[in-house]
């Protein structure tokens, strides 16, 4: 056994991983040494000099690049972009590796310069015997897992349910996709029919956040309208019945979908959805209690991404003028509460010194008076609220519209 090469380690391990699995798991199924050998990634016929990733590293492909091995178990995001297309946009797909030993396999079209699935007539069995033999290792980069930790806090969330929801097949190509800040202001749905044609790209189509639920809205009172507008557990709640089937973990996993596509595919659409479920989450007073371990897992996971963004985040008026100041005094203000579950405690204080040593925002910042509460005399806000009924109520929506604005208004004013 003392003798025996690397080469004979490898191949053992191979018979090992592809046989019927009689061993018990490791303690945890995330820690590579649990997942055997991995997955192999063959890119057949990829450019030099294109640009190539896999989940959160990315490289130049050099003449001998014949694809990633050692890929662990779980969901990986491969992101590649022409070698003629620098300032051009990256294109992506996500993978599943549900065994060691899978084989997955991928060639460059240099016609539509993209790496999608092999032509047909590949003998998909000749190429496996050739990586298990060896005959491609050298071309084979191993999985940096120097990022792997980094990769399952990110993604621990998203599931193929998660993706299929959001239009999103595992080896379908993605493209970013743009923004669309007039629909999104106005919380339209997206009702048009996408034909499905599994070898063409496709963009994310993530759940509306802010699609307004005008019948319900009508039906409350005022100070039910105003708990509403400011305390977003009631918003929150209704996504998580009719969106998510019930499961906060959809929900996580979508902010972490998001969060992923904008980060490796600068997706201005993913930006704009992740904006609008950190600034949902961090508006949620009442579902703090409720809903206990969504904002456990919201707190460690926004935690982790903003570990990744440039110092600068803050600066960058992608971000939308510094959206997230806000959004951080609104949310350390209800876990700073009295009332506030203990079980966060821990996960808020490292959220706050993460955001107070990495950006430079110290306490007084987030709690300034510039985003501090206004108070809006009670008076003032009734009769804003009565505008509903002008006109005779011949347009609900109309009235609803202007009440609305005439709040924004008092706010202002105040």
């Amino acid at each position: 056994m003392a003798n025996d090469t690397s080469a004979d380690v490898f191949a053992r391990a191979l018979r090992g991983a592809t046989s019927n699995d009689s061993t018990p798991a490791s303690s945890s199924p995330h820690h590579p040494s649990s997942n055997g050998l991995g997955g192999f990634l063959v890119c057949l016929d990829v450019p030099v000099g294109t640009e190539f990733g896999v989940d959160y590293e990315v490289f130049r492909t050099g003449t001998a690049f014949r694809g990633v091995k050692f890929l662990p178990l779980g969901l990986h995001l491969v992101v590649f972009r022409a070698r003629d297309q620098r300032h051009g946009v990256r294109q992506g797909f996500f993978l599943n590796v549900t065994r060691s030993a899978q084989l997955i396999v991928r060639e460059w079209s240099a016609e539509k310069e993209e790496l999608g699935p092999p032509r047909a007539g590949l003998n998909l069995e000749h190429l496996e015997r050739a990586v298990l033999s060896f005959q491609l290792d050298s071309g084979l980069g191993a999985y940096p897992m120097q990022h792997y930790r980094t990769w399952t806090r990110l993604t621990k969330f998203v599931s193929g349910s998660v993706l299929q929801r959001c239009g999103v097949e595992y080896g379908a190509l993605i493209l970013p996709g743009d923004s669309d800040p007039l629909s999104v202001a106005e919380g339209q749905e997206d009702t048009s029919v996408a034909p499905f044609f599994p070898d063409l790209p496709r963009t994310v189509r993530f759940t509306p956040l802010l699609q307004k639920r005008k019948k319900q809205s009508a039906q409350l009172s005022a100070s039910e309208r105003t708990q509403y507008h400011f305390d977003r557990s009631t918003r929150l709640e209704e996504l998580l019945a009719h969106e998510f089937d019930g499961r906060w973990e959809e929900l996580v996993g979508e902010f972490q979908l998001a969060f992923v596509v904008f980060l490796q595919l600068s997706s201005l659409a993913a930006l704009e959805q992740w904006k609008q479920f950190v600034s949902l989450l961090s508006a949620c007073d009442r579902a703090l209690h409720t809903q206990l371990p969504l904002f456990r897992a919201f707190l460690k996971t926004f935690q982790t991404q903003l570990a990744q963004v440039p110092e600068d985040f803050f600066e960058d008026a992608s971000t939308g003028d510094n959206f997230l100041r806000p959004c951080f005094e609104s949310l350390f203000e209800l876990l700073g509460d009295a009332d506030a579950p203990p079980q966060l405690e821990r996960h808020a204080r490292q959220l706050r010194e993460l955001v107070q040593t990495r950006f430079r925002l110290d306490a007084s910042a987030l709690g300034s008076e510039e985003f501090a509460p206004v108070v809006v005399p009670e008076a003032e806000l009734m009769a804003a609220l009565s505008l509903q009924s002008d006109g005779g109520r011949a347009s609900d929506e109309a009235a609803e519209d202007r009440a609305n604005a005439a709040i924004a208004a008092a706010f202002l004013r105040g």
